[in-house]
C-alpha cells in the first residue's frame, strides 16, 4: 500500500508542482540556506510520457528525496525534447528490495537512476548509454601538505580512503582495493581522519564532496587534483519492454547531445556556488589549526 502511495504522489506532485524553480530553507536549523528543487512538466500532455524511476534516496546531490534533483531545469528540457519526463521516486527501506523486482520484471518501477549493480543474470533491462552523469572521483589533500601526487600509482606511497556515501560502483571499489584504501562511512568522518594526519588523501566525488566541505567550513584548505582519477558514472536503466519505444529512442539520442551536458554541468557548478556563497562564515571545526596555506591542484594523468 506505501509503494502504490509514494508512486501515486509522485505522479500528482509532477503534475501540480509550480514551474521549475529553487527554493532556500534550513537556515534556522544548520545555519546555512540549502537548496530545494522542484520541477513540473505537464504530464496530462499527450506529449509527455513519465518515467517512473527508482533513484538511490541517497545519492545527493544528484537526486535527493528532500532535496529534489539538481538536475530539475535538465529533466524539464528532456521531457520538451524527448516527450519523457523522468519522474524520480524513492523507498528508503525497500530500495535493495524494489532494485531486484524491478530487474525481475516487476510493474511499477520503469527505470532506475544510479551507478551499475552487479550483473543480474536474469534480467533483460538495459543501460542508456553514455552515461546520464559521469560522477569523477578527485583526490584530496591538504593546502599546503607535502603530499607529491602525480599519478595513480604515487597513491601506493600514501595512506587514503575513499567514502561509502559517493555509492561507488562494485568495479570502481575493486579499483581501489588494490591501492590498499580503506573505506569510511561518510565525508565527514574522511576530512577529520585526513586533517588529524591519520591518512594523507581522500578519494571522493567531485561535487558532493566539495558541497559537503563547504557545509563543515574547511572548503578553503582542501585542493583536489586537476584531473579525475576514476569515474563512477550514473545510468539510467530501462525495462527491456520500453527500451525500443520511440520516445526511449529519442531520450538516447538527446542524451548524447552537447544541449544536455552542457545543462547538466552547469546545473553541478550552480549548486556549487549556492553552498560557496551560502556557507561563508561558517566557523571550521577544531581539528582545522590555522592551516592558510594556499597550493596548486595536483596533475594526476
Amino acid at each position: 500500500m506505501k509503494y502504490f502511495f509514494t508512486l501515486f504522489f509522485a505522479i500528482i506532485f509532477s503534475s501540480n508542482a509550480q514551474a521549475v524553480k529553487i527554493d532556500m530553507y534550513g537556515k534556522e536549523k544548520v545555519g546555512y540556506e540549502q537548496p530545494k528543487y522542484m520541477v513540473n512538466i505537464n504530464s496530462t500532455s499527450n506529449n509527455i510520457s513519465n518515467l517512473i524511476t527508482l533513484a538511490n534516496h541517497d545519492n545527493f546531490p544528484f537526486s535527493s528525496y528532500e532535496q529534489g534533483s539538481v538536475y530539475s531545469a535538465a529533466i524539464e528540457k528532456i521531457a520538451q525534447k524527448t516527450g519523457v519526463y523522468i519522474v524520480f521516486v524513492y523507498d528508503a527501506k525497500n530500495y535493495e528490495n524494489r532494485l531486484q523486482l524491478f530487474e525481475r520484471g516487476a510493474v511499477g518501477v520503469e527505470a532506475i537512476f544510479g551507478v551499475p549493480q552487479k550483473h543480474y543474470p536474469y534480467s533483460k533491462n538495459e543501460y542508456i548509454y553514455p552515461a546520464f552523469y559521469e560522477n569523477k572521483l578527485h583526490v584530496i589533500t591538504i593546502k599546503g601538505d607535502a603530499v607529491n601526487i602525480g599519478a595513480k600509482e604515487d597513491l601506493l606511497k600514501y595512506r587514503g580512503v575513499y567514502v561509502k556515501k559517493d555509492n561507488l560502483s562494485s568495479f570502481v571499489t575493486n579499483e581501489l582495493s588494490g591501492y590498499k584504501m580503506q573505506p569510511v562511512d561518510d565525508y565527514a568522518s574522511a576530512f577529520e581522519m585526513l586533517f588529524t594526519k591519520k591518512i594523507d588523501y581522500i578519494v571522493a566525488g567531485y561535487y558532493p564532496s566539495q558541497i559537503e566541505a563547504y557545509k563543515i567550513g574547511i572548503r578553503d584548505y582542501i585542493t583536489y587534483s586537476k584531473d579525475a582519477v576514476w569515474k563512477n558514472p550514473m545510468f539510467l536503466r530501462i525495462n527491456h519492454k520500453l527500451f525500443q519505444n520511440p520516445k526511449i529512442n529519442s531520450l538516447k539520442r538527446y542524451l548524447k547531445t552537447e544541449e544536455f551536458k552542457t545543462q547538466r554541468d552547469s546545473a553541478l557548478e550552480d549548486v556549487l556556488e549556492i553552498y560557496r556563497k551560502n556557507t561563508q562564515g561558517i566557523v571550521p571545526p577544531m581539528y582545522i589549526g590555522n592551516k592558510t596555506e594556499d597550493t596548486q591542484s595536483t596533475d594526476i594523468e
